[in-house]
Parts: C-alpha cells; structure tokens; sequence
C-alpha cells in the first residue's frame, strides 16, 4: 500500500493530507471548502497537472482494459473499434 501511495502525484497527496488535518472537526461546508482551497493551491505545480491530464483521460493504471482493478471504476477501452 505504501508503494502504490508513494507512486501517486506527491503534491496532490500532500494537500490531501493538509485538507483532512485542517478539515478534522469542521462543518461539512468548511472541510470543502478548505479542500477547494488546498486544491488551488496545487493545481500549477506540473507533477499535480500530469497527475490530472492521466486522471481526466482514464489513464490510471487501474483503468486499464486487460488489467485487473485494485479498485473499483470504469475500465477504459483503449481499442478503436
């Protein structure tokens, strides 16, 4: 588990991680809003960017036609038919 955490975009984790801490204890309104808040506060850093184009285009190893999920989501279907 901790490879596959270390694998992922280390900016957006960090923000993640500071959204919860800050978040802990707070309304349901202010947690999102601290978190809308980390996640600007993320979003130009290239490694965070890379990390969105693969999340928006479904290329997230668990996303993979041909490859067992981890997870649960939809599959992408890379052929063309």
């Amino acid at each position: 588990m901790a490879a596959y955490i270390c694998s992922l975009p280390q900016p957006a984790l960090r923000t993640d991680k500071e959204a919860a801490l800050r978040g802990f204890g707070e309304t349901l309104d202010d947690g999102l809003k601290i978190e809308a808040g980390k996640f600007l506060d993320s979003i130009f850093d290239p490694e965070t960017k890379k990390g969105l184009e693969k999340f928006i285009n479904r290329q997230h190893p668990d996303r993979q036609a041909g490859v067992p999920s981890k997870t649960k989501g939809i599959v992408r279907n890379n052929s063309k038919n």
